[in-house]
This record gives structure tokens, sequence and C-alpha cells, in this order.
């Protein structure tokens, strides 16, 4: 089709009305023509945009916004700019949702000031979102997820491409545009958008830090389960960092919200200021709280951070004690450990890893453990001897069952013993391993017996 082929029926097919009768699709149908189309010779269609009027569809527009940003071919960024400029022209609210959607592709690029301020205007002033979706019931306990409503909605989407802009904002110029619009941001009366807004103060963090800390103090002011997203706790993370007296009032307020999701989180961010704030005593709440989802919050952030954190005995010692809770989220959430040590030297990290080992959490930590340690790069023959004896303890009934998880596991459980066998320190040590080595042989484990075949060969 030509250009004035495609104006024609753009013309033509100016509604989403479809006849069934005679399979005539409409607007909707045409425009998922056009995109592929657009993808696929960008430059041509590019040009094409700019003589769209008032009175088109704006599906066609949408149409190739999207594939603006979604092509795998060249095309200039000015072609994009100048698309962007005249359907802004066009000033109709069914362009809203998708008028920054081609900035993502390169955000690392140059940008025209015009460009930031109709996204910035949009991020104001678009109609849409006009209520809470997330809110509505899904079924029972069921509710949306609030960063996807805000990213799918106008306003939302518009910030979230701001906040792509300030990622890679290395001298503070488009800061500079944005920041004196983040008070009106942060009353945007839709919770969804708010957590869109979340995600652009963190990035604002960088070159307007009063600002972005004095927007985050109005931005909380609203649903308490805002403050349980990941991008307000990354918010609150990296606020901490430089001003820990900023979040630790947010923090005693989560611990205390009606919402278990919120706590949850709360204990997330005080298991984080006890490790890396200075601020122990927060720890030691989340640690003694009689709430399971406070613990279940902290549990996780020392499992994760247990690698990386300046505290690494505050952190074991927290999990010393999460991997034995009385409820059973809390021991999965310190589980986790065993997949955040893949990588790292273990010996450090012995005695943490033998208490979880014995622990109520071994069951949940085996596979990831398994893992763990066949990837160690240093000497784990004791924890191996541990890992395995625990093993047949807990499935030695089932090791030989292909039906069974245990089965499955019982090959790395038998690579892992042979390993320390060769590991094994002293005649001491390779007596333990054999007489394990014996009962994993007794107990028919699977694929073991032609292990130790191939391995004496």
């Amino acid at each position: 089709m030509s250009d004035e082929q495609w104006l024609g029926a753009f013309a033509r097919h100016s509604t989403d009305r479809s006849d069934f009768a005679t399979l005539k699709g409409g607007a909707h149908e045409l425009s998922g023509v056009l995109k592929t189309e657009a993808a696929t010779d960008p430059m041509r269609f590019a040009r094409l945009a700019l003589r769209l009027t008032d009175e088109t569809n704006p599906s066609y527009g949408n149409a190739i916004l999207m594939a603006l940003a979604e092509t795998t071919e060249p095309i200039e960024p000015a072609a994009v700019f100048d698309v962007i400029r005249h359907i802004a022209s066009l000033h109709n609210d069914e362009y809203q949702n998708w008028l920054g959607y081609p900035l993502r592709r390169d955000p690392n690029g140059e940008v025209p000031d015009d460009i930031i301020e109709i996204i910035l205007r949009r991020a104001l002033r678009a109609t849409s979102p006009t209520s809470d979706g997330w809110r509505e019931d899904r079924g029972p306990g069921l509710r949306g997820d609030i960063w996807s409503f805000g990213l799918n909605s106008a306003r939302g989407h518009a910030v979230v491409v701001l906040g792509d802009l300030l990622a890679h904002d290395a001298d503070g110029h488009r800061t500079a545009l944005i920041a004196p619009a983040l008070g009106q941001m942060t009353e945007d009366p839709i919770v969804g958008v708010r957590c869109c807004v979340g995600y652009l103060l963190t990035r604002c963090l960088r070159h307007a830090r009063v600002e972005a800390t004095a927007a985050f103090r109005r931005l909380i002011l609203t649903d308490d389960r805002l403050l349980a997203t990941r991008q307000l706790l990354d918010l609150m993370t990296y606020i901490g960092l430089g001003e820990p007296d900023e979040i630790e009032p947010v923090i005693q307020h989560m611990l205390s919200s009606a919402h278990a999701d919120v706590r949850q989180g709360g204990g997330m961010l005080a298991a984080f200021a006890g490790l890396e704030l200075g601020l122990g005593h927060l720890m030691t709440t989340a640690r003694g709280s009689q709430d399971a989802a406070t613990r279940t919050g902290a549990a996780e952030l020392c499992a994760r951070r247990l690698p990386h954190t300046t505290d690494s005995g505050m952190a074991a010692d927290a999990l010393g004690q999460f991997v034995n809770d009385q409820d059973d989220n809390v021991r999965k959430a310190a589980a986790k450990v065993a997949a955040a040590l893949r990588g790292q030297a273990l010996r450090p990290f012995e005695g943490l890893l033998m208490t979880l080992i014995v622990s109520e959490s071994f069951s949940h930590a085996l596979t990831q453990l398994l893992f763990t340690l066949q990837n160690a790069p240093d000497r784990i023959d004791n924890l191996v001897i541990q890992c395995v004896r625990r093993f047949l303890d807990v499935h030695a009934t089932d090791i030989s069952n292909i039906a069974t998880a245990a089965a499955r596991e019982a090959r790395d459980i038998g690579q892992l013993i042979l390993r320390a066998y060769a590991q094994a320190a002293n005649g001491a040590s390779r007596a333990r391993v054999l007489d394990l080595i014996d009962q994993l042989l007794q107990a028919g484990a699977f694929d073991f017996a032609q292990n130790v075949n191939e391995a004496e060969r």
C-alpha cells in the first residue's frame, strides 16, 4: 500500500465497528496490521504519522507510536521527536497512553527539552486514570498490582518515562526541568500513579535530593499499601542511606499497619536499617515482633543481604533465629539464604549453614543449598557431610523412588559426597564420608551406584 492508500484506509475504517457477516474489520484490526508494517519500515511510517489529523482514529497514531518503540530497525531520533510533537499537537486524550513510549527505546540518547516538557505535561494533566482499579476485588483476598495499574495509565506511564530519562541524566539538566513539578505529582489522587512517582523520585535523588526527599514526605500521605510496593521500598532504602532519620518513623508506622504486606515491607526495612544504617533497635524490634509478616520481611532481607552486608554477624545471628521460627513463611524466607550464597566462599558462613541444615528450614532450602554447595569455590567437606546426614534422616525412605523429588535430589547428593571424599583432610573425615556412601547405597539412592563405579574407575 502507498501512503495515499494507507490514509484512505484510515478514513474508510474510522471506527472500531466490525462486520462479522462480511468478515470486515474496523480501526482496531487495521491498526494491528499498521503496527506490524511500521515496525519493519519505521522511517517511512514516521513520515506518514505527520499526515495524521485530529479526525484520524487515534488507533492508527498509537500503532505507529508503539512500532517506533518496539522496532529493531534503525530510525533517526529526530523523526521520532517529530512524531511525538505532531501527535501531541492533535490534543486528543486517546493518544495519552502511548505518547512517551518511543522514548523508552533509547533514554540515554539526546532528547530535546520540549519533548521532555510534552511528557511532563502528560504526567501532570492526562485524564487517565480516574480511579484506583487495583482496589477491585478479583476473588477472595485478591487485588490488582498497584505498580502495574499505575504503569498502564496515562499519567503513570508518563511519569515512568520521565524516570527512565532521569536515570541517564549525566549533568542534572533533565532533572532541573522536572524537579519544580515534583510537588504537584505527589498530590496525585491515584495511588497507582503515586507509585510511579516513587520510581521517579528515586532517580531524582542524584541531582535533586532535597526536593525529592521533601516530595517523598507528601507522597506517602495516602493508602498504606503504597509503602509495600517495590518502588517505594527502593526509594526509602536510598533515602535512608543518606538520611536515616527520614525513614525511621515511616518504618515504625509500617510495622503497625493493618495490612500484612505493609508490615512485611516494614520488617524488611527494619532489618536493612539495623544492618546498614546503624539503627540496630529496629532489627531488634523486627526479630522480637509477634507478627509473622514482620518477621518474614526481616528474614528475607537478612537472607538476601548476608553476602553483602556491612554487618554479616548481625544478619547471621538473625537468620539463626528465623530458620527455626514457629511460622513456616518465616522459615521459607530465611531459607532463601541458600540461594543468596551461590558462588560465595562458604567457610565464613559455615556456622550459619550448619544451623540451617539441622533446622526446620532445611527442606525449604535443600534444592538451592545443593546448587550452592556444588558451586562453592572453597573446601566444604564438613558442610557436605552434615547436609548428607540430614538428607538421609529426612528422605532415606524416598530416595530410591524416581517419582519423588528426593530421588532427583539424591543425584546431586551423590556427586557432593564424592567431592567431599576427595576434599577430606584426614582419615577420620574420609571414614565419615565412606559411612555416608554406604548408607546411600543401602538406601538405593537413584543413580548413585553408577556414580560410585565411575568414580572408582
